[in-house]
């Protein structure tokens, strides 16, 4: 698992599996947000085994799902919504990071 640092408070990374969560906790992350919509493809893992994962470990967990390639308004309010509430710093995780790197970007954050 790769992670990018956008900012000191933001960094993205690919799809992530359950067992990369205790990893995430271990570099000092304090929550983890999903912007990837389950079952885009086969053999996904889902964003609901992460989470519990997470909150199992003491992270918190957002799942804000955009679909590729389609960015709406109503998906940077809700990614800038949550990425306020969350506790720093915030790893976020897609396909490829790209979905998370152009939501920051178009989130003005």
């Amino acid at each position: 698992m790769k992670t990018i640092e956008i900012s000191s408070e933001y960094s993205v990374t690919s799809q992530i599996t359950v067992e990369d969560v205790q990893t995430i906790s271990h570099l000092g992350f304090r929550a983890i947000m999903c912007n990837r919509p389950d079952n885009e493809e086969p053999g996904q893992p889902r964003a609901q085994d992460i989470g519990a994962e997470a909150e199992r470990l003491g992270l918190k967990f957002s799942w804000v799902p955009v679909e590729t390639g389609r960015i709406q308004p109503q998906n940077i309010l809700d990614f800038s919504s949550e990425l306020q509430r969350l506790p720093k710093p915030v790893l976020t995780y897609c396909r490829t990071a790209a979905r998370c790197t152009h939501l920051f970007d178009m989130a003005g954050l």
